[in-house]
């Protein structure tokens, strides 16, 4: 099988940069704290730990992904959720609706995650 070799370079470091998506929101969270002001500072704080939860959750489910779907189309389908659930909260001004997507961004980064470690990306 041929495999593109700049493709194959673009989806490795997509793969990587995904990985620190969870906690780019880190720096803003004194920000989102003075936006929402009766909002306890605990569960602003869940903006940068929900994604985790994602992530462990569709660590789990990859293995069974990988066996119905292309390795291809679950890195493209990867991709465009990371980037809707990615800019969501932009958009947001509830922090429920801001926890979902960040939820699903975890989501998105869990499949990153094991494709990363595997042969996943060779096979795109």
């Amino acid at each position: 099988m041929r495999t593109n070799k700049t493709l194959l370079k673009i989806a490795i470091l997509e793969v990587g940069v995904q990985d620190i998506g969870g906690g780019a929101a880190s720096p803003v969270l004194a920000d989102i704290m003075k936006a929402m002001p009766t909002v306890a500072p605990t569960t602003i704080m869940l903006i940068t730990t929900i994604p985790t939860l994602g992530q462990v959750f569709m660590s789990f489910l990859f293995g069974r992904l990988v066996a119905h779907f292309r390795k291809r189309t679950l890195f493209f389908l990867a991709s465009a959720v990371f980037l809707v659930a990615g800019t969501a909260p932009f958009f947001l001004n509830s922090i429920v609706p801001i926890l979902i997507t960040r939820f699903v961004l975890g989501l998105s980064i869990g499949m990153f995650v094991p494709m990363g470690v595997s042969d996943s990306l060779i096979n795109i």
